[in-house]
């Protein structure tokens, strides 16, 4: 191993090598006066609070000038580098891997432009100390943007479809110039392939399962705790227990919400909810069209088994009745969810139901 990394500041840190490395990389090889190409000297993984984002070589041909950098990868993010940046050691595969991971914003097959903004960014750079051919290391480019993805579809990262990333992720690969070229391949089913891919997966998972509860629901739904409470007290309105006021009511269920969802069964029916939202939007529920799915089909009846099954969970069968009630509320427009999945919209009456219920429990003496 002969980088060097240094931390230059609290937005910089440098990883210089001792000599030219073969680079493979999603990213832009820059010197002080513009785009290169081959070998690089250093990497700097820069954060930004602006960005040219109509041209981002621009600013990377800056950086190098100001760093006296003559060939170099500039890694951009808007996230602190003293939370979001990892540097792991992969002994199985002779690498490092050197990494900023933030799940914001996420990019999905549904979205076509996003509006210029600052980025979180999953950024990967494996520095790899074996003789890899240069087919290897595009197959690892390749590798470790699959394992990329596959751990944010894991994560839950919320688009109407999956996400494979955030706007922004790039993936480098670099090995020392004159190792030889032996290793062909570098996929999955090699061992270098899979113990980075391995080492990518855990960073970006382990990142999501950082996230706060509140975070998490919002993910999945589409409904933040705050928006779920309003929509309860639009319910709650129509029909308020006397002498139990707006705030009391709002504060109480969100003791209620707060409890259920300390609940992995709980988790479990609303991600079994996402999860068939996802293959209905894609089609791939056999016997329903894509099309007919996204019009909340007749012949569809799983969305409401799985919010029946919830709600029932929760609250027993007045949970159960109370959801029917709340349907119909929603039915008749006295309640507006706002788009939401198929089988989501089931989920959030369940848990309207629930919390309804619950108050009802609260306020006579049986509640928590």
């Amino acid at each position: 191993m002969s980088e060097r990394v240094r931390r230059l500041d609290s937005d910089t840190i440098l990883i210089e090598f001792g000599s030219p490395m073969v680079v493979v990389s999603t990213l832009p090889v820059v010197t002080p006066d513009g785009p290169s190409k081959g070998e690089v000297e250093a990497i700097v993984f820069k954060r930004v609070t602006s960005y040219d984002v109509e041209n981002p070589i621009r600013y990377y041909t800056r950086v190098a000038r100001e760093l006296g950098l003559k060939k170099t990868l500039v890694v951009t993010t808007s996230v602190s580098l003293d939370e979001k940046f990892r540097s792991v050691r992969v002994e199985e595969a002779n690498a490092s891997l050197y990494m900023t991971v933030s799940l914001k914003p996420p990019v999905c097959l549904d979205s076509t432009t996003y509006p210029p903004l600052l980025l979180g960014t999953i950024n990967v750079v494996a520095v790899v100390y074996l003789p890899l051919s240069y087919n290897a290391l595009v197959d690892l480019v390749r590798t470790l943007t699959e394992a990329k993805a596959l751990a944010s579809s894991d994560s839950l990262l919320r688009c109407r479809t999956r996400s494979p990333g955030t706007v922004s992720d790039s993936v480098s690969v670099l090995k020392p110039l004159g190792v030889g070229e032996r290793i062909a391949f570098a996929g999955m089913a090699t061992d270098v392939g899979m113990a980075l891919a391995r080492a990518v997966y855990r960073e970006v998972l382990g990142e999501a399962l950082g996230r706060r509860t509140d975070e998490i629901l919002e993910e999945l739904t589409g409904v933040s705790i705050g928006r779920l409470l309003d929509l309860f007290l639009e319910v709650y309105s129509r029909y308020p227990i006397p002498g139990v006021s707006i705030s009391e009511a709002r504060s109480l269920a969100l003791r209620s919400l707060e409890k259920a969802l300390r609940d992995p069964n709980v988790w479990a029916l609303i991600i079994a909810a996402r999860e068939l939202d996802l293959h209905g939007l894609a089609g791939s529920v056999p016997g329903v069209t894509k099309e007919e799915f996204a019009k909340d089909s007749k012949r569809i009846v799983a969305d409401e088994v799985i919010g029946m099954a919830l709600a029932t969970y929760l609250a027993g069968l007045n949970g159960l009745f109370t959801m029917y009630w709340v349907e119909r509320l929603k039915e008749r427009e006295l309640v507006n969810y706002g788009e939401l999945g198929v089988f989501l919209d089931d989920v959030v009456s369940a848990l309207l139901a629930y919390l309804v219920v619950d108050l009802l429990a609260r306020v006579g003496g049986s509640g928590e």
